[in-house]
């Protein structure tokens, strides 16, 4: 489950947005990382990315997660990690 919840900072709340927008993913893999204040980790796909599509595959139990918007997402706690 998502916790409603944001504690992340301003700063890395807009790096979030900022990678997002500029499809920032890592080279290893091809994924844009994220953590969640509750502590989660999930990845995002560059195939997600660029079809403009905010899906987050939980690391530990391949769970998806979908969001209307970057607001959305970032009010349930995920960040780039």
């Amino acid at each position: 489950m998502t916790p409603k919840t944001n504690n992340w900072s301003e700063e890395l709340q807009q790096q979030t947005r900022d990678a997002i927008s500029e499809i920032r993913v890592s080279p290893y893999d091809g994924n844009l990382h994220f953590k969640n204040s509750g502590g989660c980790f999930a990845f995002m796909t560059i195939q997600d990315l660029l079809g403009g599509k905010l899906s987050l595959t939980d690391k530990e139990n391949g769970q998806v997660f979908e969001f209307a918007d970057l607001n959305e997402l970032l009010n349930a706690g995920w960040a780039m990690d």
